[in-house]
């Protein structure tokens, strides 16, 4: 699985500074109203916030529905390398 959001310029620089395996987890495990389970995110597009988080707007691969992640700006400081 390779997906690539497109994200501005300053959230792909953030986004970057996360390791791939884990860039891959986080787009694989999104949150959808209408699906019982964790979903891949499709379609997806980000920006930072004020707080330096990314927020990911994309579709549910599963049901099409709309779907969105937060990044915390923490969260790339904190995941193993």
């Amino acid at each position: 699985m390779h997906i690539t959001p497109r994200l501005t310029a300053a959230a792909e620089q953030r986004w970057l500074q996360i390791p791939e395996q884990f860039r891959e987890r986080i787009l694989s495990k999104v949150y959808c109203r209408k699906c019982p389970t964790p979903v891949l995110i499709t379609e997806a597009e980000g920006k930072l916030d004020g707080h330096g988080d990314i927020i990911l707007h994309g579709r549910c691969a599963d049901c099409g529905g709309r779907v969105c992640r937060l990044i915390e700006a923490g969260e790339a400081g904190d995941i193993p390398t």
